[in-house]
């Protein structure tokens, strides 16, 4: 049934303004599974090693969600697997639900880059608000407050020490 509302919701602005148009035609839907912390399968199944495989590539919109490798420290200075964190934390939001995205562009991998939204949460937004993800402000500032609260109430990565997702891919190619 929510589904239902958030495909509505798209179909009124789609109907409503010629510049939501492009957006609203641009919808993938599906199950998905989870890549890693900012990224998708929609349709795509997990194989034995639990990667996914198939679906439509999708690259969360605005926000940088650490590499699966990628660990910081925690607030007590231990090592902390947030990359991994993050990923679970996504797959926990997508188990069993249908994730509607809508493009905003395509990346150089030509993935779709899209906001999504799964039970009407916006994924994008959880995973910032939650500390396990950061606002990709050279893309845009969406997720900006997002981010300054996370990083006022300690939550997730800012709860320690950590290398944003950008500079440690970087560093570690």
């Amino acid at each position: 049934m929510r589904h239902m509302r958030v495909l509505l919701f798209v179909a009124v602005l789609a109907s409503a303004s010629p510049a939501w148009t492009a957006w609203a035609d641009a919808s993938i839907t599906g199950k998905a599974c989870v890549v890693d912390g900012d990224s998708l399968a929609v349709g795509g199944t997990l194989n034995n090693e639990q990667w996914c495989r198939g679906g439509v590539q999708v690259r969360i919109f605005g926000i940088d969600a650490p590499e699966w490798n990628q660990t910081c420290t925690d607030a007590a200075g231990k090592e902390w697997a947030r990359g991994k964190a993050a990923k679970k934390a996504m797959a926990r939001m997508v188990e069993g639900k249908i994730v509607v995205c809508q493009e905003r562009a395509r990346d150089s991998y030509k993935r779709s880059v899209a906001v999504c939204l799964a039970g009407g949460r916006d994924l994008d937004r959880e995973l910032v608000a939650a500390g396990l993800a950061v606002a990709y402000r050279r893309y845009t500032t969406m997720y900006v407050g997002e981010e300054d609260a996370a990083r006022t109430a300690g939550l997730g990565m800012w709860a320690g020490k950590f290398t944003t997702p950008e500079i440690w891919r970087r560093t570690n190619k």
